[in-house]
């Protein structure tokens, strides 16, 4: 990559870009003039905090944006539900904001709404997350949401049958993609009978079954302080973040989580394919992969 230099006009310190992640005009240009280059790239400070119950805090402080983004996020993805519960996880997730023990969903989202602020929630295969982005003055207030939600929430009844609807109706949905149907295949075809070959949104015929207990039983066992990081990043003060997070959190009791035992996986010896073909579809969708 080379050694840095000195630009002879800013007298900055700088250093060749690395290659591999250059688009094709500039590769072009850095062949006609291998001494092109740019500022060296300063990595951002990361102040990282673990609290005694586990509980892991990573604050980024850039005072360059007039926000504070926060992310709470739970290892707890469709990894650790059982097969015949596929969407259990992200079910889960989806009502982690209709309701909890000191707010009622839409009390919840009001409270971030009021002051401008941005609430919403994702699965992944080995994760859950909550995310909330806010002016930094009402940091307070978005880390108690926050506790609320991911350490509090109530799963009222009538707010599992909404959500079990919209995300039956959202795979029936996706079931007409081709990207879709083609992407399942793919992850089908990689990991086999693999748990990681589900599709996080669950199926048609587990999805229908789940019970509030069971929704209830997932987050008293997967959600806990030492399986959660909590990062935040904005125009803030790490020691303000830290003392804020034990407050919300520092009570939080830690739970044993035994591992999930997942089978291996081995290289692939040999080309998997599959050719599906929808009527009426005229789009062509391929995914190569290993």
């Amino acid at each position: 990559k080379g050694t840095p230099t000195k630009d002879k006009q800013s007298s900055h310190l700088i250093a060749p870009h690395p290659i591999a992640y250059q688009p094709q005009p500039y590769l072009n240009s850095l062949a006609v003039n291998p001494s092109l280059s740019v500022p060296v790239f300063a990595s951002p400070v990361i102040h990282r905090k673990v609290f005694d119950n586990g509980l892991t805090l990573l604050i980024h402080e850039n005072h360059s944006v007039p926000t504070a983004c926060i992310s709470a996020y739970v290892k707890a993805g469709s990894l650790a539900e059982p097969e015949d519960k596929a969407g259990l996880a992200s079910l889960t997730t989806d009502l982690l904001l209709k309701g909890s023990q000191k707010w009622s969903g839409l009390e919840l989202a009001e409270q971030i709404e009021f002051v401008g602020g941005e609430l919403g929630t994702g699965t992944t295969t080995v994760g859950s997350e909550v995310q909330i982005q806010i002016l930094p003055k009402d940091l307070p207030l978005a880390l108690e949401v926050l506790k609320e939600a991911v350490r509090h929430p109530t799963f009222p009844e009538i707010e599992v049958k909404k959500a079990k609807e919209i995300a039956m109706n959202e795979l029936l949905s996706k079931l007409e993609e081709p990207q879709y149907i083609a992407k399942q295949a793919f992850k089908q075809l990689v990991y086999q009978t693999h748990p990681a070959y589900r599709p996080v949104e669950g199926k048609l015929e587990t999805l229908n079954p789940l019970t509030r207990e069971q929704i209830l039983q997932f987050h008293q066992s997967e959600f806990a302080p030492n399986q959660t990081l909590i990062s935040v990043s904005g125009d803030v003060n790490p020691n303000e973040v830290e003392k804020l997070i034990a407050k919300q959190f520092g009570d939080w009791k830690t739970k044993e989580k035994k591992a999930v035992s997942l089978p291996a996986l081995e290289r692939q010896k040999e080309k998997r394919e599959k050719q599906i073909k929808l009527k009426g579809k005229e789009q062509v969708q391929i995914f190569l992969g290993h």
